[in-house]
């Protein structure tokens, strides 16, 4: 080999070395920069299994034991997800936003602060007591008959008091197009209407706890405790009714089984006893041509309660007794005063949740919201 090749040998080595090391010193930084993934390729949290669990014995425990095991439900939760991890995670970014505003220099971001402010003052709001309800009950207690009970639902719905029955808009389940108004079933206290129907000794222990629950919140507002169980005992047999004609939620999951268009005409033939006309207008509702009626039944079953509540509300007007019956199917939202006894009510419930649930979640404490229409 000549002189000249050897040089030219030498110079192509020393330029393949020098590349080599360069390309390793990078793929070396870059691997020291990237973190160590905490999940599998997949997605998924390998962490929450339990491989000790076979899966065709427990599929849930083999998916989601590690997880319940790790996370017990906190001392004041009723129930605990990994969507009560989410929710909880989104409520400390609102708090710092929130908290934020109130600190801010531009006026109306500085309201949503104050009003944020207000909010959480307890010592103002305990102050108050009951007194920012006043004029709502001053509303329940003028009722005079069932005539007037449209525009007090609506009004009473849209500040979130769950009365009787559930107002929205949604897509028409045969017109993607289209966004009709949907009326459902509602009015329940209880998670679920087999709370009311079931007969085990659980169930009927978990509706005392209930009457009691509502008696004293009731009592919170006169102080008329032997009167308001009386109301509280009214008011689940009004749930009750309610909730024998409701359809199950397993059901509701079945799209057509909740879906009856009808024009607000045979809406009203359905329920002659409650004027619709008046409870559309009320509740600020556009004009409607057609609508969902999820749960006919359910309604019909409506119209004729209204039908006991007319004959209810005559004898109250008569003879002049108290309206803590009519306000009682009205229940306010608890307090820290009252906190005692939602936290043993809640605590009361087993578990409601569907089986074979998404997400990791502790066995009595899965979530028994709706999720969807059809839930």
């Amino acid at each position: 080999m000549g002189e000249n090749t050897r040089r030219r040998f030498m110079i192509a080595l020393v330029f393949v070395s020098l590349s080599c090391a360069t390309a390793l010193d990078l793929a070396r930084a870059q691997s020291q920069r990237a973190p160590a993934p905490s999940i599998s390729a997949s997605g998924l949290d390998l962490n929450a299994m339990n491989r000790a669990v076979d899966p065709c014995t427990d599929f849930y425990q083999f998916a989601c034991g590690g997880w319940i095991a790790r996370n017990p439900i906190p001392a004041d939760q009723p129930r605990w997800g990994r969507f009560n991890e989410l929710q909880e995670r989104n409520n400390e970014v609102l708090r710092g936003v929130l908290e934020a505003a109130t600190r801010s220099s531009d006026a109306a971001t500085r309201k949503i602060g104050d009003y944020y402010a207000s909010c959480m003052d307890d010592a103002a709001i305990e102050k108050k007591g009951v007194a920012p309800l006043e004029p709502d009950f001053q509303k329940i207690a003028a009722l005079k008959s069932v005539g007037d009970l449209p525009a007090l639902l609506a009004d009473l719905q849209a500040v979130g008091v769950n009365a009787f029955f559930d107002f929205g808009a949604d897509g028409d389940f045969k017109d993607a197009k289209t966004v009709i108004a949907v009326l459902g079933q509602g009015g329940l206290g209880l998670p679920d209407r087999d709370y009311y129907l079931k007969t085990d000794a659980t169930s009927a222990d978990t509706r005392g706890q209930y009457v009691d629950h509502v008696g004293t919140l009731l009592a919170l507002m006169d102080g008329r405790r032997p009167a308001d169980l009386a109301a509280a005992a009214a008011v689940m047999r009004v749930e009750t009714a309610l909730a024998q004609a409701a359809l199950d939620r397993v059901s509701r999951r079945e799209p057509s089984k909740v879906y009856h268009k009808m024009t607000p005409a045979e809406l009203q033939a359905l329920t002659p006893g409650f004027e619709w006309s008046a409870y559309f207008r009320e509740a600020g509702a556009p004009p409607i041509s057609g609508l969902n009626l999820e749960e006919p039944e359910f309604f019909r079953a409506f119209g004729q309660l209204l039908n006991g509540l007319h004959s209810t509300i005559s004898r109250r007007t008569c003879d002049g007794t108290s309206s803590t019956r009519t306000r009682s199917s009205c229940r306010p939202r608890s307090s820290p005063r009252t906190s005692g006894s939602t936290a043993r009510h809640s605590r009361a419930l087993p578990n409601s949740g569907r089986a074979g649930s998404a997400a990791c979640s502790t066995p009595t404490g899965i979530s028994a919201k709706r999720s969807g229409r059809h839930s």
